[in-house]
């Protein structure tokens, strides 16, 4: 799914949203 996302919404975009996605450990690799 975020692959299809990615071809709508730029980089940073899709960037933000996996991140909110993500478990809040993923914030410590951003």
């Amino acid at each position: 799914m975020a692959t299809a996302i990615n071809h709508f919404l730029p980089a940073g975009a899709v960037y933000r949203i996996m991140r909110q996605a993500a478990p809040i450990g993923a914030s410590e690799d951003a």
